[in-house]
């Protein structure tokens, strides 16, 4: 098929695709498939940002996805994105409250997750602890920040520091020194 596609802020250009994977995440639908740009595996296309009619290409053979890709791709994140040079790690996350425990037990952030430290009376104060093994990509960092102060990442590191530093910008938003 071929199409006009639009990024956010950008000229709309024609895109030659081929559809193989449809994903809702988040209230929005997105198709996955060969394109004739890079990366040509596994282009995302947010449906919303299609914005000329589609029409069908003849004289292009339909490439379809290897079996089992998409489950692979999608195995080890969140979402829909793969964020640049991210690896498989192990993110320990801090439960605040008996409440929210609970909840992220029952409604977990990952297929991965896994509770490693029941929540209660510790040494250094009362929490719990769950660790997914994990692609950190905006879409995690996303579902952390949705639960507020009950939730802290512990580690790694570099994903602790990103959410520090999307926190000290969100405060500033709320700074009465504007």
């Amino acid at each position: 098929m071929q199409f006009s596609y639009q990024r956010f802020g950008q000229e709309p250009f024609s895109l030659t695709f081929h559809p193989q994977y449809l994903k809702e995440y988040n209230g929005r639908w997105f198709v996955f498939g060969g394109a004739d740009r890079e990366p040509f595996k596994a282009y995302n296309v947010p449906l919303d940002r299609i914005v000329r009619e589609i029409s069908e290409v003849d004289d292009v053979e339909y490439i379809p996805a290897p079996k089992g890709f998409y489950q692979e791709f999608f195995k080890n994140i969140i979402g829909v994105t793969h964020e640049k040079e991210a690896k498989v790690e192990d993110v320990i996350i801090r439960t605040k409250n008996d409440y929210q425990h609970g909840l992220l037990l029952t409604k977990p952030l990952h297929h991965s997750q896994k509770e490693t430290l029941s929540f209660g009376e510790h040494e250094d104060g009362d929490y719990g602890e769950v660790r997914l093994t994990i692609e950190p990509n905006r879409e995690l960092q996303g579902r952390i920040l949705l639960y507020g102060e009950n939730l802290e990442v512990i580690s790694p590191m570099s994903l602790r520091e990103q959410i520090k530093d999307i926190l000290k910008r969100q405060l500033e938003l709320y700074s009465d020194n504007k």
